[in-house]
């Protein structure tokens, strides 16, 4: 291993020791030094085959999730994740128009 990564990796190690014998972070697997995060987090799905609906049903259960925007080509797998999405939710043929909405 390059000697770079072998002080990178010391150095999150002691970081990582630092952070836990000050509170802020718990043991592995201890959510207890988490910040809980506040509002509301808008998520755009990409493809809304399966697996994108499969995304936007899971993030709908998610509290503090929503899901803003849908994008596919394919116009039936679109309004398919869009119907799921809800009717706050936008869609887009284009997923570059997705990615350059600034309220996603």
């Amino acid at each position: 291993m390059p000697r770079r990564c072998i002080l990178a990796r010391r150095r999150a190690a002691a970081l990582n020791r630092a952070e836990r014998g000050a509170g802020r972070v718990g043991a592995p697997g201890d959510a207890s030094g988490v910040r809980a995060m506040r509002g509301t987090v808008r998520y755009g799905v990409i493809g809304g085959g399966d697996m994108g609906r499969e995304h936007v049903r899971n993030l709908a259960l998610l509290d503090g999730a929503a899901v803003a925007a849908v994008a596919d080509p394919f116009e039936p797998s679109r309004s398919a994740a869009h119907r799921l999405a809800g009717p706050g939710a936008a869609a887009f043929p284009d997923y570059r128009d997705l990615l350059a909405d600034p309220s996603i």
